[in-house]
């Protein structure tokens, strides 16, 4: 019966997975299984009696040493724990062991060890703690994710945000829309929710296009989102403007990817901003009225300014020497009221950005002596000498508008002339290379350091009424203003009692290439008829509807006994006038009653009868839009009112000396 029983449990232990040992109390292995044997890498009756540390991996022995002091003090009969084995060929198993006292008349006589393979369990242990690793670091990623969303979140809300909805699918259904989407739009979540198409719905039809692009920019953009302006009509049919921030999820299901939408209504700031709209345009319109005014005005101040000056000029070529003083008077009078017009509607040029500038490379030198030489007789007056600087201006080249850097100049020159000491003197010099100046040095009383920031305001000019100077205060406002509008600068330096130094600053130009010979204008494109004889009457018609003006041409046409002038104050009778008699020259002013200066000229230019008659045009501006378009409609050259007699001479004799017309 014993035999049998034992030889069940050898059956038993001889056909089990797990390891089965038995040790004696020397610790050589008395007894092994055959999964032991497989495990251990030794066969047969070699594994018997063998050193059980001899499958004892060395880091394993101070764990091992300590379960033997716990078997000698008798703590337990079994005991459980894992145990790696070191295989003959030098492998390391992973073993789960119990370890069981033999026991023989109640002394131990040796372990019986049972043990199981636990590689298996090992390898799933890593890969789980492999996959928590791998999950802890998305839970990472989405905590961070959400951080992020929570600070967009934050930033929305700190933005005013008033509404958010998560849409899905291609079509962007409302599936969650926040509750205060009432206040702003009227409609309850229930509703939007209800409405698959809301956003589409909802939006302006002219929005519509604009929001479907910030569909597509937030799926093209991923995590950055996208923003736009649009209109969202509101539930009582009224349109609010809104802010839209769009998103799209990460996450896809199919088609149903999510789209997280938050709107700000801004509508109070659009109406805000329309209102701003509005009174800018509003202040345009009134500038441009202001213009039209100021160039109208122009007109009617020239216009008695024309009488004025040209029969002062008349006066002064008939009075004796006892009138002179006086007629000099109303001279200086009348150019200074005409300053006065002439900078007021520059700056107001400037402003409206009516007036026009062309740039382009200027030498310096050969400006700033042409305004010396123009200032000169006007500082003999004083024994102010004015000096220039020729070595510092040499090659030095400018990008600017010729005409207006001299006006700049003789403003300059003519301010240093005039705030000058008598016999001081007056020195314009050239400066810098990248960024040149233009220096007009004098030796006047200087400017004290407070007064310096009010010099380039208009009508500012520091006490220099009480000093009987003549000005008009608007010199050095318009000289800033031109400087600025060509991209330079000007400035000042000066101290009491050492003078001042006015300076502009111009970009850089190189120097241009050799122009070629010009013809003079006057000459250039003239009709070429063959002149009459000598004695023979010319003809000259004068079209103007003011009788003050007309006057004044009649006194000067009276000083040529050769010339016959007819006039007209319309200018349909001026161009009837001038079909039937064909005049030797036409002197048209633009301002009519009846029709523009232009449409006459145009009408002149079209008729075989009157194609070939020189025009001389009269304008209120030196540099006018009118007289350019006059120009190159075929005007042969224009004259500024207030008229400079002796110019309006000299023209009329250069046109009818080398320019008439055939007789008729």
């Amino acid at each position: 019966m014993l035999r049998e029983r034992e030889e069940r449990y050898r059956l038993l232990a001889e056909t089990s997975a797990d390891l089965i040992l038995a040790i004696d109390l020397a610790g050589h292995i008395t007894y092994a299984n055959r999964a032991a044997q497989r495990l251990l890498g030794v066969r047969g009756a070699r594994l018997i009696g063998t050193d059980i540390m001899t499958f004892v991996p060395p880091d394993q022995l101070p764990a091992l040493a300590a379960r033997r002091a716990a078997r000698a003090r008798g703590v337990a009969r079994t005991w459980h724990y894992e145990f790696e084995a070191l295989t003959a060929r030098g492998r390391r198993v992973p073993l789960e062991v119990t370890s069981t006292a033999l026991v023989k008349a109640g002394t131990m006589a040796g372990i019986l060890l049972s043990a199981r393979d636990v590689s298996e369990r090992r390898r799933s242990e890593t890969e789980i703690r492999r996959l928590n690793a791998r999950l802890e670091q998305r839970v990472a990623q989405r905590t961070a994710e959400l951080s992020r969303a929570t600070a967009f979140l934050e930033h929305l809300l700190a933005a005013g945000v008033s509404v958010a909805l998560v849409l899905e699918g291609p079509y962007h259904r409302p599936v969650y829309v926040s509750p205060n989407v009432e206040a702003v739009l009227g409609y309850t979540p229930a509703d939007v929710l209800a409405t698959p198409s809301f956003v589409t719905d909802t939006v302006h039809p002219d929005d519509l296009a604009r929001q479907t692009a910030m569909f597509r920019q937030a799926a093209a953009r991923g995590q950055d989102a996208a923003e736009g302006e649009v209109r969202w009509r509101h539930r009582d049919g009224s349109y609010r403007w809104v802010t839209g921030i769009v998103r799209t999820g990460e996450d896809r299901a199919g088609d149903r990817a999510r789209t997280y939408v938050f709107i700000v209504d801004v509508t109070a700031r659009r109406h805000a901003e329309q209102s701003a709209l509005r009174a800018q345009r509003e202040a345009e319109r009134a500038n441009r009225a202001k213009s039209e005014f100021l160039s109208r005005m122009s007109h009617e101040f020239r216009t008695p300014l024309n009488a004025i000056l040209g029969f002062a000029q008349l006066l002064q070529l008939e009075a004796g020497a006892e009138h002179q003083e006086s007629v000099g008077h109303i001279m200086t009078a009348g150019r200074h009221l005409l300053d006065l017009v002439n900078e007021i509607l520059d700056i107001s040029g400037i402003e409206s950005g009516r007036l026009r500038l062309t740039s382009e490379p200027v030498d310096a030198a050969a400006v700033v002596a042409e305004a010396a030489d123009l200032m000169r007789p006007m500082a003999e007056g004083r024994r102010v000498a004015v000096e220039v600087d020729a070595a510092s201006l040499r090659g030095l080249h400018v990008l600017a508008d010729r005409q207006r850097l001299k006006q700049v100049l003789l403003n300059l020159l003519s301010n240093a002339v005039k705030f000058n000491v008598d016999g001081g003197r007056v020195i314009v010099r050239g400066a810098g290379d990248d960024a040149p100046r233009l220096c007009v040095t004098d030796t006047g009383p200087g400017i004290a350091p407070e007064a310096r920031s009010r010099l380039f305001r208009p009508f500012e000019r520091l006490g220099a009424a009480q000093s009987g100077i003549e000005g008009t205060g608007l010199g050095l406002a318009l000289c800033k203003s031109l400087i600025e509008a060509m991209g330079g600068a000007v400035g000042v330096d000066s101290a009491p009692g050492c003078g001042s130094t006015f300076w502009v600053e111009l970009p850089a130009a190189e120097a241009p290439a050799q122009d070629a010979l010009r013809v003079d204008a006057a000459g250039a494109g003239a009709p070429a008829d063959t002149a009459r004889p000598a004695g023979t009457r010319r003809t000259v018609l004068y079209v103007e509807d003011n009788l003050a003006s007309l006057d004044l041409i009649q006194r000067l046409v009276a000083r040529r006994p050769a010339v016959v002038l007819l006039s007209a104050l319309q200018g349909r009778i001026g161009f009837e006038l001038a079909v039937q008699h064909r005049p030797d020259l036409i002197v048209l002013d633009l301002h009519l009653p009846d029709v523009p200066g232009e449409v006459v000229l145009a009408r002149l230019r079209e008729n075989p009868r009157t194609r070939d008659i020189p025009v001389v045009v009269l304008c209120a501006e030196t540099a006018s839009a009118q007289a350019s378009h006059a120009l190159a409609a075929g005007a042969l050259r224009h004259l500024t009112k207030p008229l400079d007699v002796r110019a309006f001479l000299d023209t009329v004799d250069a046109v009818l000396d080398g320019h008439a017309a055939s007789p008729a």
